[in-house]
């Protein structure tokens, strides 16, 4: 066993698209946190969590990113009701204090422009989703406690994310990350640079059958 392969396969980011996707966004210089891969059960903590940082934190843009795009009417029909200025992305949303995402393809550099990040499926028993998109931009990313597909990944980070296990722990993990508190950003380089440390998987893999190979084609 010389690693997962998953690992290579984590994108390389590209600073000059994600600061296109910034300006469309209209986001301007404000602090993102984002929710993504949100699962069904999730919806109502994040929300939550989204509401209670927004009170602390000025200007405060949030984004949520359901793990299916169909969510996106549940999570519309909870903001609806809430005192918050809210959009979603298909319908080209600006000026909003949080946006859903109903479009595809655009969650890794959604990341990108975060200064927090949550990966879904992990605060209910959904085994969790991929938490190095977020790594691989530096992003202080926070899970739940529901990580079993993915325990392979936090093997990789070497302890350098943040686990949460309620919705309190939730709220208040986001808002220290946001404040820059508790060596958050500290913390996401940390877990960039062990990623980075754990890239090369598939060589490896070529280079221990290649002999192999060889000694095979021989025969």
């Amino acid at each position: 066993m010389l690693g997962n392969l998953k690992i290579d396969a984590v994108p390389a980011y590209d600073n000059v698209e994600a600061a296109s996707l910034r300006e469309s966004l209209g986001s301007g210089s404000r602090p993102i946190f984002i929710a993504g891969s949100v699962c069904e059960g999730e919806e109502t903590m994040v929300v939550d969590t989204i509401i209670r940082a927004a009170s602390h934190i000025k200007g405060l843009y949030s984004i949520i990113a359901p793990r299916h795009p169909d969510r996106s009417e549940y999570i519309a029909k909870i903001a609806a009701g809430l005192d918050i200025k809210w959009g979603v992305r298909s319908k080209g949303a600006k000026d909003v204090d949080l946006l859903i995402i109903d479009t595809m393809g655009e969650l890794f550099n959604l990341y990108g422009i975060s200064n927090a990040a949550f990966v879904g499926g992990s605060l209910v028993d959904h085994g969790g989703q991929n938490i190095l998109e977020p790594v691989a931009w530096g992003v202080p990313t926070i899970h739940g406690p529901h990580m079993d597909n993915f325990t392979w990944a936090l093997d990789a980070l070497k302890g350098n994310t943040f686990l949460v296990r309620d919705a309190r722990e939730f709220a208040e993990t986001t808002i220290k990350i946001l404040k820059g508190l508790d060596g958050s950003r500290e913390k996401g380089k940390k877990a960039l640079d062990a990623l980075m440390g754990e890239k090369g998987v598939t060589n490896r893999y070529i280079q221990a059958l290649e002999p192999l190979l060889l000694n095979k084609a021989d025969c």
